[in-house]
């Protein structure tokens, strides 16, 4: 029988109960376990205002969000650390600001976040916009992973239109994993998918 995990679940936002809602939803599509990405203070608030929930969801996985930008950058990631499910940290080039000059910065700061324990780095490689210069997730993924060759860094969305770049780039890095979120569904009905 075939186990169902989501390695890339978001809460509603809209919702006054998003975990219930969404553990509600991983119920009815038998979705087993599922990692849960948490990127914005905001989404850790909703999170913490079902903490009692959360206590007993041992089937959710959380990744936290480090932003160098904010004045506190370890804010999500000291929040959730408490919580046994904490298994990483997420960088966010689009939502955080990102470009390249920041990438020793991001670094550093992952050093300091005394995160040792966090095995999973998320980069999300989404582009969905006309910020160009923050579409630097694909470079940021490979200068982690070189970084920190201990960590298991994940590409979430998989470069998204820049897919084959992205697989090109990072194929032979053995600490780099991708994630297709969402990205499959650009390549319906074309020769990509079907291969």
């Amino acid at each position: 029988m075939n186990r169902l995990i989501d390695a890339h679940l978001h809460l509603n936002t809209n919702s006054p109960t998003p975990l219930r809602e969404l553990l509600a939803q991983m119920k009815r599509s038998s979705i087993e376990r599922g990692v849960l990405i948490v990127n914005t203070e905001a989404e850790r608030d909703l999170l913490m205002n079902e903490k009692e929930l959360l206590d007993t969801a041992d089937h959710i996985k959380l990744i936290a969000g480090l932003n160098i930008h904010w004045k506190d950058p370890y804010a999500i990631i000291n929040s959730l650390s408490s919580f046994r499910h904490l298994c990483g940290i997420k960088l966010h080039p689009l939502l955080y600001g990102y470009e390249r000059l920041d990438f020793d910065a991001i670094c550093s700061a992952i050093q300091a976040s005394g995160s040792k324990a966090l095995k999973n780095i998320v980069i999300d490689t989404l582009f969905n916009d006309e910020h160009v210069e923050n579409h630097v997730g694909i470079e940021l993924g490979i200068c982690v992973s070189r970084a920190f060759p201990e960590k298991n860094v994940i590409l979430a969305h998989c470069g998204s239109t820049r897919l084959l770049e992205c697989c090109a780039f990072t194929r032979r890095i053995p600490n780099v994993f991708y994630d297709l979120s969402f990205v499959a569904a650009y390549f319906n009905h074309t020769s990509l998918r079907l291969d």
